[in-house]
């Protein structure tokens, strides 16, 4: 089955159960022909990128340019069609099904996709009279965009689209300090030329190095609001910290607007956790056999402690996100909640009597419903 946004109908809402798939939508092929239609896809030799990471949905991907020795946190990311804009043929032979839901750079790399992108990086970057250059002269979160994937990915067509709207969305450092008052304490700022990306871990996170030590950088290429919605809250916290919730933001990462000369707030620096989430330390430590039970109830204890810190009085405030890649491990094995947007999740994820909820709305307003079966339910 080629997983896309298309098919959600029918494999996440209640709305399977009165659907019935097509041919097309059940067809899987993974034959040698079938991949041979894109000829040789290995790597480059030396290539030019490398990409960290998936955005998701298999049509965003977070690339680091290895032809330049210090590399801004410019978020230039690399965009593809969605797989419900591709014929079955293609999502199938670049294996966008499994990409659709793959991130981590390790699993990336088994994916005919991500070769079939360095080899168009590589020719369209071959063709640039300087690479260097032209990575320096673009502005935050400029998009390399393909348009199409034919089948020699030389020949890919690739645009470069600047998303001067973003630049001139930034708040300044004065503009937040009226927006939230004299009560939240800014820190200090840091320039984004003095920052050096070290590798983008998430679409939202990359490892970054500022005067030798190591952080983690928190910056969006859309919906910024959420960024400085994350901000106030973390600084709101931070006057009365807690040992498992992320600590204060260091630095307020700053870039020279374009639009009338203004520096705007593009991110913020944070403590990096190196050890990761619980997402991927618990399988490994089950596979290892040092998972131990006490580790486990120490840190439940300590999640309750946390959520518990969050909902108090003190703050009034709520987290609607708790999942395993959400919260990390310190040096000491301690968890620390991150992820402070709001920004809101799938219904899914909510309490079951308020997601029943949404499935019979979801039931009364689908047009893919026969009218008889609204009417069996009560939903017409």
């Amino acid at each position: 089955m080629n997983i896309n946004l298309g098919i959600i109908d029918l494999i996440a809402h209640p709305t399977a159960g009165f659907l019935l798939p097509s041919h097309s939508t059940l067809r899987h092929d993974t034959s040698d022909s079938q991949a041979s239609q894109f000829g040789d896809l290995s790597p480059p030799e030396s290539p030019r990128w490398r990409i960290d990471c998936s955005g998701g949905l298999g049509s965003h991907y977070l690339v680091y340019p290895l032809f330049m020795t210090r590399v801004p946190p410019l978020r230039i990311d690399v965009f593809i069609p969605t797989s419900d804009n591709l014929s079955s043929d293609i999502c199938e032979s670049l294996d966008l099904g499994l990409a659709f839901h793959t991130r981590d750079p390790e699993r990336l790399k088994h994916l005919r996709i991500h070769d079939y992108l360095l080899q168009a990086l590589q020719a369209w970057t071959d063709r640039l009279p300087n690479p260097g250059e032209w990575y320096d002269s673009q502005i935050f979160g400029t998009r390399i965009i393909l348009d199409d994937l034919p089948k020699d990915p030389a020949t890919a067509p690739i645009k470069v689209a600047p998303m001067h709207f973003l630049e001139a969305s930034f708040h300044s450092v004065a503009s937040l300090r009226d927006l939230w008052g004299p009560e939240v304490l800014l820190p200090d700022t840091v320039d984004f030329r003095d920052i050096h990306v070290k590798q983008q871990i998430q679409d939202s996170i990359s490892i970054v190095e500022v005067g030798g030590v190591v952080y983690a950088m928190k910056a969006v290429t859309n919906f910024i609001k959420f960024m400085y919605h994350e901000l106030h809250i973390l600084l709101t916290l931070s006057k009365h910290p807690h040992p498992n919730i992320i600590s204060r933001p260091v630095k307020l990462v700053t870039k020279r607007s374009p639009f009338g000369g203004t520096h705007g707030v593009v991110g913020f620096l944070i403590e990096y956790h190196s050890a990761g989430s619980i997402r991927d330390v618990l399988p490994k430590r089950r596979i290892d056999k040092t998972l131990k039970l006490e580790d486990q109830i120490r840190w439940a204890q300590q999640l309750t402690s946390a959520v518990s810190h969050i909902f108090s009085s003190r703050f009034g405030l709520y987290y609607p996100d708790l999942r395993c890649e959400n919260i990390l491990l310190s040096q000491d094995d301690n968890i620390i909640m991150v992820d402070f947007e709001q920004r809101g999740v799938w219904c899914e994820f909510s309490a079951p009597e308020v997601n029943a909820i949404e499935y019979i709305r979801i039931l009364a307003k689908s047009d893919k419903i026969d009218e008889q079966w609204k009417a069996i339910m009560c939903l017409g």
